[in-house]
């Protein structure tokens, strides 16, 4: 038999634990709310995929209005510009990732200013280093040669603020949407032997085998334990099923979650609605408003995937 510890009430025991999985899928300290490898996994895909179909774009409308003016435009010549653009902007968006995780838009103003201007030069001096030394060399290795001025140098520079602007928003917003959408996931519930009850002034610890269900009592929640005790607490029975939902317990009803565990017959009662006979002979309602529970309660194919 366990023995009552002495304790001051707490209402609100479990609150506090919920509240931390959901700060915790957003405050990792990386990019984007996810880390930054996840960040790098995520975007590099969605600004290829853009590069691509900027890079034909231009292709096609550099070719055109070649034709349309009558100068002759070999083929090569656009596709070199462009793709070598695009390979060094891929190279380039590095140094994007590098300065979003240093400085992300929800710190202090002068530090993401500095060193998001440090980023965008050292981006476009990536970027348009990169493609002038590639172009030099394929031009060289046909026979031509490249020509690029400092008047071109700004051109490029001011072209490639906004191209920083698009990608580190892209950087910061697309990670940052995923971990919203799965805090589930960014902080994964564990299994429990033991759970705490408290009850008054007294704290119970009891083995979570022992529980066969819990019961809403208006603002408490009844405990049904397989020794005969029924201990009461001031708790939501929402927040204690999410507490206990990484054992395996179901909601089955608006008022009852129950240990699977400790069903030993599922019986109908009529319009839909079935009844739980539990160890120890108690009775609980199973509500047709709770299809999945019943389906798992059954054996359906839902059962394995959740113990898993």
């Amino acid at each position: 038999m366990t023995t009552p510890v002495e304790r001051q009430p707490e209402p609100r025991a479990i609150r506090p634990a919920a509240r931390d999985v959901r700060r915790a899928a957003v405050t990792s300290g990386a990019p984007g709310g996810t880390s930054g490898v996840d960040g790098l996994r995520l975007v590099f895909p969605i600004i290829a995929l853009l590069l691509v179909v900027v890079c034909t774009v231009n292709v096609l409308s550099n070719l055109h209005d070649a034709s349309r003016i009558g100068r002759p435009l070999p083929v090569w010549e656009p596709v070199v510009w462009e793709g070598t653009s695009a390979l060094t902007d891929m190279i380039g968006c590095l140094a994007i990732w590098f300065a979003v995780g240093l400085a992300p838009p929800t710190g202090r103003w002068a530090r993401f200013v500095a060193i998001h201007v440090l980023g965008s030069v050292a981006y476009c001096a990536i970027h348009v280093g990169g493609m002038v030394a590639l172009r030099t060399l394929i031009y060289a290795s046909a026979g031509h040669h490249y020509v690029f001025t400092a008047s071109d140098a700004l051109y490029e520079y001011r072209k490639d603020v906004l191209a920083y602007v698009g990608f580190a928003s892209l950087f910061w917003f697309v990670p940052l949407r995923t971990a919203l959408r799965a805090p589930a996931a960014a902080a994964a519930p564990t299994r429990v032997e033991m759970f705490e009850i408290v009850e008054g002034t007294r704290l119970l610890r009891v083995p979570i085998a022992d529980i066969l269900a819990v019961r809403a009592a208006g603002n408490y929640v009844e405990f049904l334990l397989s020794d005969g005790r029924r201990p009461l607490m001031r708790a939501p029975l929402m927040e204690v099923e999410g507490a206990l939902a990484p054992n395996g317990f179901l909601r089955t009803h608006r008022s009852w979650v129950i240990n699977p565990d400790r069903v030993r017959a599922v019986e109908p009662a009529g319009s839909g609605d079935y009844q739980l006979s539990l160890d120890g002979g108690e009775t609980v309602p199973v509500s047709r408003r709770f299809p999945e529970a019943l389906e798992r309660l059954r054996g359906g194919p839902r059962a394995s995937a959740a113990s898993e």
